[in-house]
Order: structure tokens, then sequence, then C-alpha cells
């Protein structure tokens, strides 16, 4: 169970590290159309379906690879994610909240360090120095604190406010479904940084004693 877990877990690393520079990148040049704030609800341009496509498409791979076929390894708050999001970012090719893409994409910023804590603690004794791993797990939960809790709240908000006031114009079923699982994702947000603090604690205690 060992080494296979341990085989997933490369790669889906490889693939989340790949995914998430991937997805920073894209994020600037969406940042700046000027549907992100002239028509963030319905407006649709073809950068954005591409960007819809090649996010829907990794969360694919990840439901059906990680999520489903490899269930009893990583469990139900893992396939939550990955179905939720799938259903998050499936539904912008509806016209739906497509240039705010990058207004959650960008949770991708603590991903690299996500990644790079796993191949440090992975790695063999004296792989890299103890202040290297230091500084790379404070940038860890530094980003994943404010991109996610911080930032991920206000966005979320901010789109449930801007799609309020057209919900007239909105599938009922839409509005429900979408922002029911964007509260589980902020749910989850807290909880892994709430694991990473009490790791981050046992592991300073551990050191000084």
């Amino acid at each position: 169970m060992d080494n296979r877990k341990r085989k997933v877990d490369f790669d889906i690393h490889i693939a989340a590290m790949a995914q998430a520079f991937v997805s920073i990148a894209l994020c600037i040049p969406m940042f700046l159309h000027p549907s992100f704030t002239e028509d963030p609800i319905f407006g649709t341009y073809e950068f954005g379906g591409l960007v819809a496509a090649i996010t829907t498409g990794y969360f694919v791979w990840d439901l059906l690879y990680c999520c489903i076929y490899h269930f009893d390894i990583y469990g139900f708050e893992y396939l939550f994610h990955a179905s939720g999001a799938l259903v998050v970012f499936a539904s912008t090719f509806r016209g739906f909240l497509q240039p705010l893409i990058p207004a959650f994409l960008v949770y991708e910023l603590s991903t690299p360090f996500v990644n790079l804590h796993w191949f440090y603690t992975r790695g063999p004794k004296g792989f890299v120095s103890d202040r290297t791993f230091m500084i790379n797990g404070a940038l860890l939960m530094l980003t994943f604190f404010m991109a996610r809790c911080v930032w991920g709240v206000y966005a979320s908000v901010k789109a449930f406010q801007l799609c309020l006031a057209v919900r007239d114009q909105l599938p009922r079923f839409l509005m429900p479904i979408i922002f029911s699982l964007n509260l589980g994702f902020q749910f989850l947000n807290f909880f892994w940084f709430y694991k990473m603090v009490r790791i981050a604690v046992r592991k300073s205690k551990s050191k000084k004693e």
C-alpha cells in the first residue's frame, strides 16, 4: 500500500505542479480582459473558453484517476473537491461567470509550494537544507491562507453579490448548486489550513524537544 500510494502521490504532484503553473500564467490575460469588469456574469470569449476547457480537463483527470480509481487512498474530501470543481468550471461553458475564472484559479498560487513540500519530505536526508525547507513551508502557509482563505472568501462573496443582482436572468438551479459547492470549498480550505498549522506546531515542538 505504501509503495502504491507513493507512486500515485508522485503522479498527482507532478500533474498538479504543471497545472498550477499553467493556471497562474493563464490568469494574467484573463484579469486584463475587459469582460472581467464589464460583463463578469455573462461575458464569453475564445480565450476564456480555452482556459475553461483546460481547467475542466484537469479536473476530469483528477476526478477519475485520483478520486474514483484511488478513492481508498484519498477519500471523500478529495472526491468532493474534484467533482465540485469540475461542475463549477464546466458551468462556465454556459456563459456563466466565465470572465471570473481567474479569480478562482489564483487559488493555485499555493500549489507549487505544496508540491515542493511533498518532494522535500520524501527525498533523501539532506536533500534540501533546513532553511530552504522552512522558507518553503512559510510561503506555503502564507500563499494558501491569502489566496484561498482571504481572497477565496472575498471572491466568492463578490461573485454571489453579482449573481444576486441578475438572478432573474439565471436558471433557478444554477446559483444554489454553484454557491453551495463554493461554500464547501471554503470549508475545505480552512480545514486544510488548520491541518497545516497543526503539523507546523507539532514539528516545531518536536524540534525544540
